[in-house]
């Protein structure tokens, strides 16, 4: 159900959990549809290059980044939405458009929503694009130890 490095991450840790199946989806609108899960709950992950460093931003579903907010959390110069290819081998065991927002599996920095901090629980894509995970927000902040910092704007 759950790829192999997030089931062992969250073995490893103790983490509480709630998978969900649902029927194929891709973009995070068709996900927050078919689960009947709100967007300001649906987190997506957006993968980005921060001054040749790539960086992954966990936003509600319902929201877009904000490049100039988060380039200037970030202390970055030059902050851009990466491209597929650019990242696709960075997550071998995930469907592309599917990543899980653990970075620190990934060896990659963490960067959440405020809003999304804000929230009692968290939704997101287990890595494929079949499976979402439930879990608390304060859990899963232990787990990826985000940058937590508002850079989203509305669609």
């Amino acid at each position: 159900m759950l790829i192999r490095s997030i089931n062992e991450y969250f073995e490893k840790n103790a983490v509480r959990y709630h998978a969900c199946i649902h029927p194929y989806a891709v973009t995070a609108p068709e996900v927050a549809e078919v689960t009947h899960i709100s967007g300001q709950h649906l987190a997506k992950t957006v993968v980005l290059n921060a001054d040749h460093q790539m960086v992954m931003a966990v936003l509600p579903a319902d929201r877009q980044v904000d490049l100039a907010a988060l380039r200037s959390a970030l202390g970055a110069t030059k902050l851009e939405l990466a491209k597929e290819e650019d990242f696709a081998g960075l997550f071998p065991d995930c469907d592309p458009g599917g990543i899980p927002p653990f970075g620190n599996l990934y060896d990659m920095q963490v960067v959440l929503e405020q809003s999304l901090a804000d929230q009692a629980w968290l939704a997101f894509s287990a890595g494929s694009h079949t499976v979402v995970v439930k879990m608390d927000v304060a859990e899963f902040i232990q787990l990826a130890n985000p940058l937590v910092c508002s850079f989203t704007c509305l669609h």
